[in-house]
């Protein structure tokens, strides 16, 4: 097993254009997280949401579907959270997250929940339960199965809802990203119906419903643009 090396960010170049957010609000949806996990009775949390990673540390992206990443925290504050993804996604870790404190590892090289628990034990942890999204699609069974044997004798407990509901309330920068994406929906609702017309595929309905959105400047969609018809459609 090779060591979990720390990567200095400071090698790399970053750019403001990827900050969506300003690092002060990270850090205040940060202090908000502590605060809740803290009176859940949690000392320490491992989170292996990506949103979560996005919402708290700035770090953009899905590839905890695939394979394992996390952030890992203290509830008491007096740390800073620890970013653990795979070596292949440090730049984009770089480009994206605020954190200084971001590792990497090796996929199926590195024991990733050896990892994950040894940083556990620098965040100071003395026995406390450990806050976890257990609902979350990025921890199947396996994963869950490793990350709780190496965390023994720790007590680990399901946080989703509770990290979850952090984003209900807007910030009035998050509202305009809304209004934004809201925006280009609309557009590709508008591009669909003048797509529409007898003998058009499927097919070409979504490139027009897609093509409007993107010439417009918007960014990929969370899933693919789904269109059905004929007796396809739900009743």
């Amino acid at each position: 097993m090779s060591d979990l090396k720390a990567v200095s960010l400071a090698t790399i170049p970053m750019s403001a254009e990827y900050a969506v957010f300003t690092q002060t609000e990270h850090k205040n949806r940060l202090a908000r997280a502590r605060d809740k996990l803290a009176a859940g009775g949690f000392e320490i949390c491992v989170s292996v949401a990506p949103e979560t990673h996005y919402y708290l540390a700035g770090y953009d992206a899905w590839v905890g579907v695939n394979s394992p990443q996390a952030l890992v925290f203290s509830t008491a504050g007096v740390d800073e959270p620890t970013l653990i993804v795979r070596n292949v996604d440090t730049r984009l870790a770089a480009e994206t997250t605020w954190l200084p404190d971001v590792r990497n590892y090796q996929l199926f090289t590195d024991d990733f929940s050896e990892l994950v628990a040894g940083i556990v034990r620098e965040k100071g942890w003395t026995g406390g339960r450990i806050a976890m999204e257990l609902q979350s699609y990025a921890l199947n069974a396996a994963l869950y199965s490793e990350l709780a044997s190496a965390l023994k004798p720790a007590e680990i407990f399901d946080a989703t809802r509770l990290l979850g509901d952090l984003r209900i309330i807007k910030s009035e920068t998050e509202m305009r990203y809304v209004r934004e994406a809201a925006g280009y929906a609309n557009l590709g609702l508008d591009a669909a119906r003048e797509a529409l017309r007898v003998g058009v595929t499927e097919i070409e309905v979504a490139a027009a419903v897609e093509g409007a959105m993107r010439e417009a400047g918007s960014d990929y969609w969370a899933i693919p643009t789904e269109i059905s018809s004929g007796t396809r459609t739900p009743g």
